[in-house]
């Protein structure tokens, strides 16, 4: 009996030639894939600052009324309008409210008769006081 060996080779240079082709090309989609990420990322960050920015825009002229709605019922030589719109700044940050709402409060206690900045100040301090006490919000509270 003769026996035979038999020698086979695959030529896998095409394999490996494949191989790199197809790592190419998933290399280039991912760089496209992080391009197309980035600029997302910038269009959404984008529009997000426009309507933070809208906002903003909203929020001042919410304000600038609340203050002018003031300015009609009081005598400026007993009232400073400045000071009434800085003390709405603080008295927010100082009780996780807004500057409207505190306007608004400062509208309600002059309308029931404080006499001055200080005496309207001070009575929106109670307020505030009485709104974070759970009983109501600073507009009621202050009415």
């Amino acid at each position: 009996m003769t026996k035979f060996n038999i020698v086979t080779q695959i030529d896998a240079s095409g394999v490996r030639s494949g191989r790199r082709e197809v790592e190419g090309e998933l290399n280039a989609l991912e760089r496209s894939a992080r391009s197309l990420k980035g600029e997302l990322a910038g269009a959404l960050g984008g529009a997000a600052l426009a309507v933070a920015v809208a906002q903003t825009v909203r929020s001042a002229k919410a304000l600038a009324s609340s203050l002018a709605e003031i300015s009609t019922q009081v005598d400026t030589t007993k009232f400073s309008i400045a000071a009434l719109r800085d003390v709405a700044f603080e008295q927010a940050d100082a009780f996780a409210t807004t500057p409207v709402a505190q306007t608004k409060a400062l509208y309600e206690i002059i309308s029931a008769g404080a006499e001055s900045t200080a005496s309207a100040i001070e009575t929106l301090n109670s307020a505030n006081e009485l709104a974070t006490g759970g009983i109501t919000d600073v507009a009621v509270a202050a009415d």
